[in-house]
């Protein structure tokens, strides 16, 4: 019975927006996704693209050749994160001021991950401080109202996107695909839907917006792959707002060894 008021509740949360229905997506929308041997043609989709999604799950050597092509081309980018909070926006834009000399800038930020995989991130933050960077992840507030399932007040509730369209049966879908997962963040439960839902139209919302005020540049936007696949995916959200030319890009290994490749295939919507 809980289950089912928490799914109701959801729905009336997100209704006021326009969420559910079947996605309309713009004229000239695409989506390239990964496939295994679609990769002859890998620097001329890299330079069509307009938004291009790596999984931050393999985010390594590949990542930087990627970002290195991506310098080839005449076109600026900028390189969104969804492992920083929206809070971090703020001294993300001090990485491009004369505060980008002093060290300490990039260490106030807080990292959604740890270990090496966050080392990772920070090496190629510091790579790249001469570039726009958007922190796409959720709110600290907001989040934290959203696992604790707590009512959100109404400055909050103006963070949810508007004017997006869900499929029907997305949380049945979500709980099949998650069966006998109880891990509060990944677990199967209406409330850890909830989070991801809301967090996915969030980074879409700040993809969209940047895109639409550069619509002459690109932006590489490191996700955790279960934001890049399904229904409810990211670049799927994204598309129903601009028409913009997606690639979604995955790491293969390369033969007898060698460091991984990046590997892409087309889906045309």
């Amino acid at each position: 019975m809980k289950k089912i008021f928490l799914v109701a509740a959801l729905a009336v949360l997100l209704s006021g927006c326009g969420m559910f229905g079947k996605p309309v997506l713009p004229r000239h929308a695409s989506i390239d996704s990964l496939h295994d041997g679609a990769v002859d043609d890998f620097a001329n989709r890299v330079k069509h693209a307009e938004a291009i999604y790596f999984p931050v799950d393999n985010l390594d050597r590949s990542a930087a050749d990627l970002i290195l092509a991506l310098r080839d081309d005449a076109r600026p980018f900028a390189i969104a994160w969804e492992d920083l909070s929206a809070d971090d926006q703020l001294i993300l834009n001090q990485l491009n001021t004369t505060q980008a000399n002093d060290p300490s800038v990039g260490d106030r930020l807080v990292w959604n991950a740890s270990g090496q995989s966050c080392e990772f991130r920070k090496s190629v933050l510091r790579a790249t401080t001469d570039l726009p960077q958007l922190a796409i992840g959720l709110p600290e507030a907001l989040r934290l109202k959203l696992q604790t399932g707590r009512s959100l007040n109404g400055e909050e509730r103006l963070l949810l996107p508007a004017g997006y369209r869900l499929p029907a049966g997305g949380y049945e879908k979500f709980a099949k695909e998650h069966e006998g997962t109880r891990d509060s963040h990944s677990g199967n439960s209406p409330r850890s839907y909830r989070i991801q839902l809301v967090a996915k139209l969030f980074a879409a919302e700040k993809i969209v917006t940047y895109m639409n005020a550069h619509p002459s540049g690109k932006v590489l936007i490191f996700l955790h792959r279960r934001n890049l696949e399904g229904t409810e995916s990211v670049p799927d959200l994204v598309a129903q707002k601009i028409g913009a030319r997606q690639l979604i890009l995955d790491v293969g290994h390369g033969a007898n060894g060698e460091r991984p490749r990046l590997l892409t295939s087309t889906r045309v919507l």
